[in-house]
């Protein structure tokens, strides 16, 4: 699934793979905050909102990479990914799927990375 827009996401290095001369794989988190079912938010017993993570491993290629040649991330670094591709292929001998993300464009998000009454 193709997508545009605006997404934020969490950057995180992934050492178990080595990167290519046309893709660094890493791994992308997503906050989620807690809603009720009316849409308002879940507060914690400590007056905190809860938050869902998601977490995807990434491909980050084209334009992305060389962004990331020329200006590397590091751990926990937010982005805004603007273009991207979901996949999710299939494998029949595994008989699992594999989800991951293929990032093609990114701006570095320039706001705090998460605020401190998240409740993870």
């Amino acid at each position: 699934m193709y997508a545009t827009g605006t997404m934020y996401f969490n950057y995180f290095e992934n050492d178990a793979i080595e990167n290519t001369e046309k893709v660094i794989y890493c791994r992308l988190s997503e906050s989620i905050q807690r809603t009720d079912r009316y849409g308002q938010p879940i507060i914690s017993e400590e007056g905190k909102k809860v938050y869902d993570f998601e977490s995807w491993n990434c491909r980050i290629m084209g334009k992305a990479r060389e962004k990331f040649e020329k200006n590397p991330l590091k751990d926990c670094d937010s982005i805004i990914v603007t273009e991207c591709n979901f996949r999710n292929p299939y494998y029949k001998e595994d008989k699992k799927n594999y989800p991951y993300l293929c990032v093609y464009d990114y701006e570095p998000n320039n706001k705090e990375k998460l605020p401190d009454d998240i409740i993870k």
